[in-house]
């Protein structure tokens, strides 16, 4: 959770559990498959459209699979993900991995992709919120071949002012504040380890009027986190909702039915 003061505190520490405990369901973990370890390598968001579930990660991350199986997490247990029907979108590193219609009995909370939307804000103030798996935050057991991971998340402000430098099209991505060194986990400001890992995780918004704090009520997918930066300007970059709709569309035009 990243604590930004100059834009003020998203909500209390009581607030923030809250909604992050709300949210993080819809996160798993994606592994790939080792003889000797499994080798977490991104995060997801789970999702459905038209009725049909699907993995959302960002494209790179499949790269490094090669000829790896690719296993998603499942709670305490991993599942096999075909990646025969994978969909990507360069441009914005976005990919969508279509699942089987077994996968509605995986016991796992897919997010419906179609009542996600963006708002059109006038006095609102927004708060953004990443969820992933850090592979910092893994712990592998070479013994049993398993790999034991902590979801971490951070709140952020959007970082209006880095599009110009940067030329990132505010219309294709979204930039949050990201301060790895000063960030906020139970209660307390510490740092933060490396977040590699978290690609391909959801980036939520929530937003309420400037005297209160966020809620459920007023929520939303933002987007897909792809990459981060700690140059001059510090930012997650995530590819925007629009985006990842029409890619997971497109999945459902292009994957057999199941």
């Amino acid at each position: 959770m990243n604590d930004q003061p100059d834009g003020g505190e998203p909500g209390s520490f009581v607030d923030r559990r809250v909604l992050s405990d709300r949210v993080e369901r819809f996160s798993r973990m994606l592994v790939a498959s080792d003889p000797r370890s499994p080798e977490p390598i991104a995060s997801s968001l789970a999702a459905m459209l038209d009725g049909r579930p699907m993995l959302v990660t960002a494209a790179h991350t499949l790269r490094s699979l090669g000829d790896r199986q690719l296993l998603a997490a499942r709670d305490s247990t991993f599942t096999e993900v075909s990646t025969d029907s994978v969909v990507v979108d360069d441009d914005h590193d976005i990919a969508v991995l279509p699942l089987p219609m077994s996968a509605k009995r995986w016991g796992i909370d897919f997010l419906y992709l179609d009542r996600q939307f963006e708002p059109e804000l006038t006095s609102e103030k927004e708060w953004f919120l990443g969820v992933g798996f850090p592979w910092r935050e893994a712990q592998h057991h070479r013994p049993s071949s398993t790999v034991r991971y902590r979801v971490v998340n951070y709140w952020g402000f959007e970082a209006t002012e880095a599009y110009a430098p940067t030329k990132l099209s505010r219309t294709d991505w979204l930039l949050t504040r990201f301060r790895r060194t000063r960030s906020v986990r139970e209660g307390r400001i510490e740092a933060m380890k490396k977040p590699h890992g978290m690609s391909g995780g959801p980036m939520w918004r929530f937003w309420a009027p400037p005297d209160q704090p966020p809620s459920l009520r007023d929520a939303s997918l933002a987007g897909i986190m792809v990459e981060y930066s700690e140059g001059t300007w510090q930012y997650i970059q995530s590819a925007r909702l629009e985006h990842v709709q029409q890619l997971a569309a497109r999945s459902l035009e292009t994957s057999p039915s199941n």
